[in-house]
């Protein structure tokens, strides 16, 4: 029976975005977001003729066709009608644009599809094929004539047809179940690739999943296990119970941590799987913690595989925590006298602004921050024998450093320094009520004596400039009140 060409498109283009792979009608096949390297291949399945807008199709009843008449009406049950004179079979559409069935259950063009890929060793030999040999991820076949075209490739499901008697549009939307690897960055709130911690933070971590389609002749992406190996960085370890999967129950997916590989493993299993079905996205969250001591100024880099059969994409992300000092032997900061003379002994405390005020560093005998803290329970930093302070394990984010205490005979420093940990571990100081610029290093310095504190700039020269005009003022007042007594 004769078919509208609008009707007939509207339906394939529908029921083919569930298809494994596609029938198509074409001259040319034109296949966009190809995968680099794979093959397709266009077989053959009916020819066409048109009258105006209304299509018929059939198989010409030669020696060459027997196997594909064969597949099509004796194994697949299409209800293939010979012509009067037998020299064709014409395909034999019902009402609603399914192809009609000797069950008369009827087909669509997706159940068609799914057959053609069961028996696809049955089907005709076919050189009609293409390659996307320069990755730019489109690839036509050309075909010799319009017709109605079964197309294959190893990667599975091939969505969307779009068509006209001249050229068929197939884009491809075969995947891999795949896996994205986030940490949380405290500053933002959000997860990303890489996120700096003190080293007193709960870390946490989000895997995403995707089901993806199937690829490569793996199935249909829903047909397996997937089992996610997280391997944590040295000095930072999974929380015990603190997977959380929405929508989940803990019989979807089972969890094993091994403490002395430091690798986390999650099984999702694959009757959930099953019953999301395709492209599902699912969202797993962990958290860790980071050891006391971890080190500072490098990445820790953890890697997530995700094992679908035989293939295994992966994924990661990056853990820094940092410390105050600019280079590895701390001596960006530097305590000394006017005469650049190192000053030991001189004690800071460390302190930033937080959501519930400011809080200060309690820090181990390593130098590690250990927590934040009132003011009357903050650690005091001493300076050694060079005039140097660091604190370790801190998040990027700024900080000020007050001077408690200083040597017997020097005056306290008045102001604050600011130091400024950037997100790439670089760090910079100023004296917090200085307009100069920010540097990579910083010298406080000490005044001796009873005068008021400075960092070494011009404030005590001012302060010595005034002292000397007071004096002379003073001086010239006693010399002129004199004479005035001695004229009377």
């Amino acid at each position: 029976m004769k078919l509208t060409k609008r009707l007939f498109t509207a339906g394939v283009a529908l029921a083919l975005t569930l298809s494994l792979n596609v029938p198509a009608f074409a001259a040319d096949i034109k296949i966009n977001n190809a995968a680099p390297g794979e093959t397709y291949t266009a077989y053959k399945l009916f020819d066409m003729t048109s009258s105006g807008d209304n299509y018929s199709y059939y198989i010409l009843n030669t020696q060459e066709n027997q196997s594909l008449i064969t597949l099509l009406d004796t194994t697949i049950g299409l209800d293939l009608v010979e012509s009067a004179d037998g020299s064709r079979y014409n395909v034999n559409m019902k009402d609603d644009n399914t192809f009609a069935t000797d069950d008369k259950a009827g087909m669509t063009a997706a159940q068609l599809a799914a057959a053609l890929n069961n028996n696809k060793s049955s089907l005709p030999k076919s050189t009609l094929t293409g390659k996307d040999d320069d990755e730019d991820g489109k690839v036509t076949i050309s075909v010799a004539a319009t017709g109605y075209y079964f197309v294959d490739s190893t990667l599975g499901s091939l969505c969307g047809l779009y068509t006209n008697e001249d050229e068929a549009t197939i884009n491809e939307k075969n995947s891999l179940p795949s896996i994205d690897k986030k940490v949380k960055e405290d500053s933002t709130n959000q997860f990303a690739d890489s996120a700096t911690i003190d080293v007193t933070d709960t870390i946490e971590y989000q895997l995403t999943v995707n089901t993806g389609t199937g690829y490569k002749g793996l199935g249909n992406g829903v047909d397996a296990d997937y089992v996610i190996t997280d391997e944590l960085p040295i000095g930072i370890t999974y929380t015990d119970n603190s997977i959380a999967i929405a929508n989940w129950t803990t019989d979807d997916y089972t969890v094993s941590y091994n403490a002395q590989s430091n690798i986390l493993t999650i099984t999702l299993k694959q009757a959930k799987l099953a019953a999301l079905g395709q492209q599902a996205e699912i969202v797993i969250t962990y958290k860790a913690t980071a050891a006391e001591n971890l080190a500072v100024d490098q990445e820790h880099k953890n890697t997530v595989t995700l094992t679908y059969k035989e293939q295994n994409p992966t994924d990661n992300a990056v853990v820094k925590t940092y410390d105050i000092a600019n280079d590895a032997q701390g001596t960006s900061i530097t305590k000394m006298d006017e005469e650049g003379k190192a000053l030991q002994g001189v004690k800071f405390v460390l302190s930033k602004s937080t959501s519930e005020g400011t809080k200060y560093a309690k820090v181990g005998t390593d130098g590690y921050l250990v927590a934040w803290v009132d003011e009357d329970q903050a650690t005091e930093l001493v300076t050694d024998a060079a005039g140097h302070i660091n604190v370790k394990g801190l998040d990027a984010d700024i900080y000020t450093l007050t001077e408690t205490y200083t040597l017997p005979g020097y005056n306290l420093l008045a102001d604050t320094i600011t130091v400024d940990v950037a997100e790439d571990g670089s760090v910079t100081y100023k004296l917090t009520n200085s307009k100069d610029k920010a540097e990579d290093h910083i010298d406080i310095v000490n005044v001796a004596g009873s005068l008021l504190p400075s960092t070494g700039g011009m404030g005590t020269t001012v302060l010595y400039i005034a002292g000397v005009a007071l004096a002379l003022g003073a001086g010239i007042t006693l010399v002129v009140r004199r004479r005035m007594n001695s004229d009377r």
